[in-house]
């Protein structure tokens, strides 16, 4: 039953950057007789504290979302929980691209879209969001009128010329979104062909019937301007830079923020005779494309497994993370971390990867299992990648070359994250906070892994496996904390990372996990990329001054020192 209006209680997500924009909703709900929570409210004690009772409390949360915010990983966070307990009120301020991690905690949910903050509080926009707080409760991920819109849509695309080639092309744009036009063709062509030939095939099949329907599936070979492709299937193109050339380029997305999802899962579940050419399309894009274009393949398989979990699993994910081809590993992983976002889906993935790290008679299963832990799916649920590493390592997998496998699994994430233009889906500070933990637990044991050393230091080679690729800056474009100057800025991650890496420095290691030497190395690389490429601020200054800060003893300092001398004086380092 929906509490009456005036009692409803409404948390308010947003960026601190926004806060003049944000600040006109809150009054104008508060007007409306809502009990409005924001962390302008705090006044004394902890603000995460306060935060997460809150959050819990409230119920409906507004996530005030604009480019400002989905780079946010607080923002992210209050998202993720509101959305874990179904009261999730998604509002996008202006026309930007919602980064991917965002992206899988808002589809499937009903988003009111506005073109400036200021629309918000308007009579039309102000009471959609009023409706939507006070019925928070009744809210579908799949809204009614949205599906139907898309049935009538699909149905208006197959009664028009052509129309394999424009349903092709309406699902290339769904799933490939926000890329260059040009690419998106020639995936729609691909598919175009593929379901060409399967609905011949259905409708030979049918002896009665077969040639009445083969006739009335054969297309003319006309041209089709580009307008009017746009048009019939609802999208439009809009000018963005490219990442590397800085020259506009035509790319294009639907103009409906929200049709992509809805399309995408729409074919899926009713148009179950395209599902075997959609997953040869599939499989010829996990195999060839470029890494941006494999995370979107990903983030859209990962949308419709949101919903429909044991089919797209059992027909597509299982098979790539279970596959020979490191692509299509890659894009089941991304897959699997937005499936995760749904209760059922994410529960049903913790024990799919727990079976799989206990079947040590299977190399391809554990290392599925590996390689997901320390990969998306694992920066996605809590503790994954812990307990999967634990239990693998308790189970023993000589035959797998296990830290070889840890090894490439962890690099291949990052340099993947960073090769695309999202980068959002890759949580490096919590694992870098969930490695530091493990860290710190493990001191003291004495278990063994084959052949490579003490088990205790298996989350340290882990941790400075992950950060010896990581660059002092990301790209420009690139989203996400991927970068060692963006650790370094936040003081939360920073205190994780320095105190993994001062524990490295001070541990001699055994076997092949040389911990000292592992972190001295990346030490070296990072002062000598400072020393060419010479940004400002210094990150490898500002890291050099939390070690000595993090020192246990004079020892400790005098190797930091020995380490950064050839850049920095004592008086840089701060040692007067």
């Amino acid at each position: 039953m929906t509490t009456p209006l005036e009692k409803r209680s409404v948390f308010v997500s947003y960026a601190r950057h926004d806060l003049n924009q944000v600040q006109p909703l809150v009054v104008a709900l508060e007007q409306r007789g809502f009990d409005v929570w924001w962390d302008q409210k705090i006044y004394t004690g902890r603000w995460d504290e306060k935060l997460d009772a809150w959050l819990d409390r409230v119920d409906c949360v507004i996530a005030f979302l604009t480019e400002n915010a989905v780079l946010s990983r607080h923002v992210l966070v209050e998202v993720r929980r509101a959305r874990e307990q179904g009261k999730l009120v998604p509002l996008r301020i202006g026309d930007f691209r919602v980064p991917h991690a965002f992206d899988a905690e808002i589809c499937l949910i009903q988003t009111y879209t506005f073109q400036a903050a200021i629309s918000v509080v308007e009579a039309e926009g102000f009471e959609q969001v009023c409706r939507a707080c006070g019925a928070a409760d009744e809210d579908a991920p799949r809204p009614a009128d949205q599906w139907r819109e898309v049935a009538d849509h699909l149905g208006h695309l197959s009664k028009a010329q052509q129309s394999h080639v424009l349903v092709a092309f309406a699902i290339a744009v769904a799933v490939l979104e926000h890329t260059p036009l040009a690419q998106i063709q020639l995936a729609a062509n691909d598919l175009s062909r593929l379901l060409w030939s399967a609905v011949s095939e259905q409708a030979e099949a049918n002896t009665d019937r077969g040639r009445d329907d083969a006739s009335l599936l054969r297309w003319q070979n006309s041209l089709t301007p580009r307008s009017e492709r746009l048009n019939a299937i609802g999208a439009e193109v809009y000018q963005e830079p490219h990442q590397r050339l800085k020259i506009d380029q035509d790319c294009c997305r639907f103009k409906d923020p929200d049709r992509a999802s809805a399309l995408l899962l729409y074919v899926w579940q009713e148009l179950d005779q395209l599902q075997q050419p959609l997953i040869e399309w599939f499989d010829h894009l996990a195999d060839t494309a470029r890494p941006d274009t494999r995370m979107r393949l990903g983030l859209a398989l990962g949308r419709v497994a949101q919903a429909t979990f044991p089919s797209v699993f059992d027909r597509i994910l299982r098979r790539w993370a279970l596959d020979e081809h490191q692509t299509r590993r890659e894009v089941a992983d991304i897959a699997l971390s937005v499936a995760s976002v749904a209760a059922g889906a994410g529960d049903a993935i913790k024990r799919i990867i727990d079976d799989w790290s206990r079947n040590t008679n299977s190399p391809r299963s554990m290392r599925a299992a590996i390689e997901l832990s320390c990969g998306y799916t694992g920066m996605r649920i809590p503790r994954l990648s812990i307990e999967t590493l634990k239990t693998v390592t308790r189970g023993g997998g000589r035959d797998l070359e296990l830290v070889t496998l840890l090894k490439t699994a962890t690099r291949q994430l990052l340099l993947t994250a960073v090769e695309a233009d999202d980068s959002t889906l890759f949580d490096l500070p919590q694992l870098i906070e969930d490695l530091a933990a493990w860290v710190e637990n493990s001191s003291g044991k004495s278990s063994k892994i084959p052949r490579t050393g003490d088990v205790d230091r298996l989350p340290m080679f882990l941790f400075l496996t992950t950060i010896e690729d990581l660059p002092l800056r990301k790209p420009d474009g690139v989203a996400g904390m991927l970068s060692l100057a963006d650790i370094v800025a936040d003081d939360r991650t920073q205190r994780s990372f320095v105190r993994v890496l001062s524990s490295a420095l001070r541990d001699p290691g055994s076997g092949e996990i040389e911990s000292r030497e592992h972190a001295r190395t990346i030490l070296r690389r990072w002062v000598e990329d400072q020393r060419v490429q010479k940004h400002d601020p210094d990150p490898v200054l500002a890291l050099g001054r939390a070690l000595l800060v993090h020192s246990a003893d004079v020892r400790d300092k005098d190797r930091i020192v020995f380490l950064l001398r050839t850049a920095y004086s004592p008086e840089q380092l701060g040692l007067g």
